[in-house]
This record gives C-alpha cells, structure tokens and sequence, in this order.
C-alpha cells in the first residue's frame, strides 16, 4: 500500500457550484449511486459526522500479459522516488493532505483518498488526471526497472501479493491473472510502450467503481464528475470476468526464496465461494472455527503442543466469481512442519456432529456480530459496495447485503451444509487442501522438513 501519511489540518469551507445536475433516478436517503453518462459506477453517500471525506477508487484490469506491468504502471505515477520532480497528479495529492493508500489485487487495485470537504475540486481534478495521466517518460521508466524489486518490497504486504499470485497460479485453470512476479531478466523484456498501453486499455471509466463518504451533497459531487469527465470519449466496460475455475486442489507447499534470513512466514491460501453466497458465510465460519486466534482450533491445539510465539491473522479478498481466504501464519523455523501436521489433523477430523451449537454461534457472533458493530465505519460501507459491485449488485443501504444474507444462517442451515475449509463443498474430507506459501531462508526450512515436499521458487 502506496504512502499513508497523516491528513493535513484545516477549516472545512463548503463549495457550492452552480451548474446543471442530472437527478439520478435511485437515490436511497443519504445514498446516491448512479453511473455517469461515460460510464464510472459511482455510490455517494452523505454522512455529516466525518470531518473528512473518504473515497475509494477501484479500477478492474482486462487481459494481464506481464504480472508486473500492474505494479510499474502504478509506480510510475504514484512513487514520489520516481516520480521527481513530482507530477501533477503528486501535487494535486500533496494538496489534498497526501492520505492515499494503494491495494494491489490480483485483478483490480483499490485507491483510498481521505480529505477534507472543502478539497472536493481538488479530488475531481485527481480523478481526472488519474484518468488522463500523462506523465509516463523513458527515464521514469527505466528507473522503475532497475530498481523494481526494492520498490516493490518496501511495502508492508509485498509478501501477501506474491503468495496470493503462486497460490492463484496453483489452484486455477489458465483463463484468470495468476502468474507470480517474474525475475530481473525477464522484467528487462519490457518497455515503456507495456505500461502505457496498459493504463489506456484499463484506466478507463466503465472499467472503474467510486464509493465516496463523507459530508458531501451527492448531487453536487455527481455533477462535477459528470462535467469533468464531459469530453471523454464512450467506451465500453474492457474488463474480463475471470472464471477462476478450479484447476488442481491438491496441496501444495511453496518456499519462496528472496534471499532475507527473517523470520519465517506462512501464507496458507484457500478458495471461498463468491461473497454473494450463503456457503461464503458459512465458510467464514469454519475458517474462525478452525484458524481464529487465539481461540481456535488449530490455534488452541498448537499452544498445547508446545509452539510459542505463533500468530495466525485471516483476511478474504474478493474477486468476480470467487473469493479466496488467506491465513497468515508466524510461526519458528522448527515449528512450521509440526504446525503444519496439527493443523491438517484438525481440518481432517472436521465433521458435521464434531461442531456444537456452542461452538457455531461463538463463531458467527465474532465474526459477523463484530461486523454489524462496525457497519456505521466509513471504510466498511466502502468495502461492501466494492464486494457487491464485484456481482454487479447494487443494492440500496436500507437493504443492506449483509442483512439479506444473514438471515438465512442459522445453525441448522450450517450443518446441512457444512463445507471444508476450501469452501468446495465436497465429501471428500481426508484430501489435504490449500496452497501453502511459506517465506523464509529455504535451507533452514528444509532442514525442519521431514515428510513435507515443497517446491522452491527463487524471485528477483
């Protein structure tokens, strides 16, 4: 993620425009989501109790022939060390306070914006840079290149973007973008000609969804969007829904070797169903059932066989018509096989009678209670819209998603239904599952290793 810093101070002045409006015909309360006449999906929604406007931009990518083209194009505009002196997209940011946050995603990235309300010009006038950026050069480029690797890790969660490529490379026919990071030599195959023809391709307003909150009159904001981006030409949505059919389920573990000596880390990747479907929810279930920390299962298990100074986190990212849960897993060098073998054990012993009501209902209240808890947060509203655009669902916020879905889980449902972890639905238990991704110094790790296998990926 791309440059947090902290949100400069201000007064709020409130702009008021005086233009011709479209009135959006599906407008709910404060919420207005409407699609502008070139075509960017916009859900806009009022809340005056932030003293700042929240956005979130988030851009789906069509065919990816190169893995790292995504990661340069997005370098090449947003990295202040390349981009010196800074373009005018960076200083029309550095007005705004500079709180911009960058997801990388296998097939889409998100772009997250806080500022303040009188900075809403400012704001159009990024999203149409953003849009018509034009500050590519050879120089730039090349620098990009030559040092890919350093920029590319000195992000918190370059780790969990490399895992996530490998295990999407693994589980998944050839009709999605899962290729992991290629190695310097073949990053000096491309050019300059990759990268721009990849933002005009997939920069482009239907391939694009905006979720904005905050004290905003939403009918203000739509118009000045629509006015800015009046002379854009119409295009069509060019991006690709994936199918993501799944290829090859059986295990695999993968060292990934990139040269550091740090502690070890292990991704440990499964296939969810889409968020758009109830067995999403009961896997979710079963994932804090099993990998909740410090109370679940495996984690329960672990701590009484004698592995310290362990930590288990889980987060879903969602995608077209899949979602995929990823485990990450601290553990030591000579307690990754062990961990390992506990935690296929539990998986294996799963079953329905094994999970009490107890046990079910502890679990839904962590995870979806905990949820409705946090609900009025202006970066959860953000990231439901963003889940449901996925399916191309729009829904009001009066009828929330959440809502509709959850009140068909109940215990009962669960276990007439109860999955594996994978989320495939299938009765065949006793087949180990996942892709496993495990960082660290590859000799080490195989020295612990007695009766895993795992293949060795050497990157950079």
């Amino acid at each position: 993620m791309y440059f947090q810093n902290r949100i400069r101070q201000g007064s709020i002045i409130l702009l008021i425009f005086s233009f011709f409006v479209i009135i959006p015909a599906n407008i709910s309360g404060q919420t207005l989501e409407q699609t502008t006449s070139k075509g960017l999906r916009m859900n806009l929604i009022k809340d005056s109790s932030l003293r700042f406007v929240h956005a979130e931009i988030v851009i789906y990518y069509s065919e990816i022939k190169n893995p790292a083209v995504p990661y340069l194009t997005l370098m090449n505009i947003f990295d202040p060390q390349i981009s010196n002196p800074q373009s005018g997209l960076l200083n029309i940011l550095f007005k705004m306070g500079n709180d911009i946050e960058i997801d990388y995603k296998l097939d889409h990235l998100i772009i997250k914006i806080n500022f303040l309300p009188a900075d809403i010009n400012q704001f159009v006038n990024f999203l149409k840079g953003l849009y018509r950026y034009k500050g590519f050069s050879l120089k730039k480029f090349n620098y990009s290149i030559n040092n890919f690797w350093d920029l590319f890790t000195k992000e918190d969660e370059w780790k969990r973007v490399i895992a996530a490529q490998i295990a999407f490379s693994k589980l998944f026919s050839y009709d999605h973008p899962g290729q992991f990071l290629v190695p310097g030599k073949a990053l000096r195959k491309l050019n300059l000609s990759h990268i721009r023809s990849f933002h005009k391709n997939n920069y482009i307003l239907p391939n694009s969804y905006l979720t904005v909150q905050g004290d905003i009159n939403p009918y203000v904001l739509f118009g000045l969007i629509e006015k800015a981006f009046r002379n854009f030409k119409n295009l069509k949505a060019d991006y690709v829904k994936f199918r993501y059919e799944q290829f090859k389920a059986d295990r695999k573990v993968i060292i990934v070797d990139n040269g550091s000596n740090g502690n070890p880390y292990i991704y440990w990747i499964d296939p969810l169903p889409p968020s758009d479907n109830i067995d999403h929810h009961h896997s979710r279930i079963i994932n804090n059932i099993l990998f909740g920390y410090p109370l679940g299962r495996i984690s329960r298990s672990a701590s009484s066989s004698g592995i310290k100074n362990f930590n288990i986190s889980w987060i879903i990212h969602h995608h077209r018509n899949i979602s995929v849960v990823c485990k990450k897993i601290r553990v030591g060098y000579r307690d990754i096989e062990k961990f390992i073998f506990i935690a296929d054990n539990i998986i294996r012993k799963l079953g329905v009678g094994r999970i009490s009501r107890k046990e079910y209902l502890d679990s839904y209240n962590f995870v979806f209670q905990k949820e409705k808890i946090n609900s009025d947060n202006y970066e959860v509203k953000a990231g439901i819209k963003i889940a449901e655009s996925f399916s191309g669902k729009l829904k009001n916020e009066n009828r929330s998603k959440m809502k509709s879905d959850l009140k068909d889980l109940n215990y009962t449902n669960f276990s007439k239904t109860l999955s594996d972890p994978s989320g495939s639905y299938n009765a065949n238990r006793n087949k180990k599952k996942g892709i496993i991704v495990i960082f660290g110094n590859p000799s080490l790790i195989k020295k612990y290793l007695k009766n895993i296998k795992p293949e060795v990926i050497t990157i950079r």
